[in-house]
């Protein structure tokens, strides 16, 4: 029967040794290093209270990686931390016990976009909560302060609408304004006829006026005082139909004036805001 001999390489065994004796101390060296450097920062953080940055340096240290004493003290200060690291359970209602789904933000970082009732860590110390429904829900805003070791902290908002306030009993209170009002067709057509009329009244007045005058002129150069009844009756008609014309002109540039009041826009008075009183 033939027997094999598993053969191992010359250069082997001196490449193992030297990792041995110089590359593996050297990883080694860094590796606890980078623990007791996690282990610091988090003693640091936890002395300024900033417990959630303290727990994610003593899980660094803690994990099997690091030296079994150095992991001992890491685990028991991560068992600290994590007992003294606040939770807080947010919700929000109309004022009824209705829930209300709002954006919430705790000092002006964003928390989550829709409240779901788990809880959520938060830092001890003073924060601004702010609870930022949809219309016509209001903003509201609290100023909380979360003490250390806080499991679970109920922090509801009450999102009520806006109230519409009231005028009080003799208070004045303003009217909407009224959408400016529009002149008709007839409101623009019956005082132009009547003002187009009394013009051509007062332009044949006018030249009645100036025809009489010269047919009194030639009347009195020729006749005077024995003038024939015909040449007066033709006089006195002018002297008429002069008058008649003035008073026709004149009226209907009155009625003009008072037709273009008439038909104007009846709301006209309301387009500037009224005060008015409640009782």
């Amino acid at each position: 029967m033939m027997r094999f001999r598993r053969v191992v390489p010359r250069g082997l065994p001196v490449i193992g040794l030297t990792f041995a004796l110089f590359v593996w101390p050297e990883v080694a060296l860094a590796g606890k290093k980078e623990c007791v450097r996690a282990f610091d920062d988090g003693q640091r953080a936890q002395s300024d209270h900033a417990l959630r940055k303290a727990r994610d340096a003593f899980l660094a240290c803690a994990s099997a990686e690091c030296p079994a004493v150095l992991r001992a003290d890491c685990g028991k200060a991560l068992d600290e931390v994590r007992a003294a690291i606040p939770t807080v359970v947010l919700s929000a209602n109309d004022g009824e016990g209705r829930d209300v789904v709002a954006r919430v933000t705790i000092d002006g970082v964003p928390v989550t976009d829709a409240l779901d009732g788990i809880a959520k860590e938060i830092e001890p110390g003073p924060h601004k909560i702010r609870f930022e429904p949809a219309p016509p829900f209001v903003v509201v805003e609290l100023d909380v302060v979360v003490k250390e070791g806080e499991k679970n902290r109920r922090i509801a908002a009450t999102l009520a609408p806006p109230k519409k306030v009231e005028p009080k009993v003799g208070e004045a209170r303003d009217v909407p304004e009224a959408p400016p009002p529009t002149r008709s067709a007839l409101g623009y057509a019956v005082p132009a006829g009547l003002g187009a009329i009394g013009v051509t009244g007062l332009v044949v007045a006018v030249a009645s006026k100036v025809a009489l005058d010269g047919r009194v002129d030639d009347l009195r150069a020729t006749c005077a005082p024995t003038c024939s009844q015909d040449e007066r009756a033709d006089a006195s008609g002018m002297l008429v139909r002069t008058n008649v014309a003035l008073v026709v002109g004149l009226s209907a540039l009155g009625l003009a004036v008072a037709s273009w009041v008439l038909f104007s826009p009846s709301s006209t008075r309301s387009q500037r805001p009224l005060a008015v009183l409640t009782w």
